[in-house]
């Protein structure tokens, strides 16, 4: 009784019950074909609106410290879990920045925000948060203060950002530098969670 239904369902008026099984073997493979195609190309589809450029997964600070390279009199990182990383901002002293950097190879052409995922227990320490992005001869440079004190996920549009020297383009990323600048003179911290870069 099923296959009579099944067969009836493919039935058009004038066909032969030998085209009706031909085509209906043939919706059936096209349907098997198209589920198969699309549980393949689906991820990386979804993949490709967004890509992790560091979840900070250093379990102590000299692994964090390799990666990220405190540049200058910066101090290096005080505090490495996984997906929690502290950088130390000691603005109490009589310095007016402080900078670290990691080297990479990113194409970033293809998205249109970079995300920061972060908590800043004293967001008044900070003049402004600089992310910069170094291509070829020059830099790409977001700088904003931080609004609110705690963890928070923050938004760069690329066209936000301003240009120094002559990058070589978002296709040929080779460096990434974190510099919070002073505000108030206090001892404070930053802890990254995620950076990332996607299409909402």
């Amino acid at each position: 009784m099923k296959k009579e239904i099944v067969h009836t369902q493919c039935l058009t008026p004038g066909k032969s019950l030998e085209m009706i099984f031909l085509e209906c073997g043939a919706l059936r493979r096209f349907c098997r074909v198209s589920l198969w195609l699309m549980a393949f190309f689906l991820p990386l589809l979804v993949s490709a609106q967004s890509i992790v450029i560091d979840d900070f997964p250093y379990d102590t600070p000299e692994k964090a410290d390799r990666v990220w390279r405190a540049i200058g009199s910066s101090p290096g990182t005080e505090r490495a879990e996984p997906g929690h990383l502290t950088f130390p901002v000691p603005f109490d002293s009589d310095r007016d920045r402080v900078y670290w950097d990691r080297h990479v190879q990113l194409d970033l052409s293809p998205y249109d925000t970079i995300t920061l995922e972060l908590t800043a227990p004293h967001p008044d320490a900070l003049r402004s948060l600089a992310v910069y992005f170094r291509s070829g001869e020059g830099w790409y440079i977001w700088s904003r203060p931080l609004r609110e004190a705690g963890r928070q996920n923050i938004q760069m549009m690329r066209a936000d950002f301003q240009t120094e020297g002559s990058p070589a383009g978002w296709d040929r990323v080779d460096g990434i530098r974190l510099s919070p600048w002073k505000g108030a003179p206090r001892n404070t911290s930053l802890t990254l969670h995620r950076l990332g870069a996607e299409n909402p």
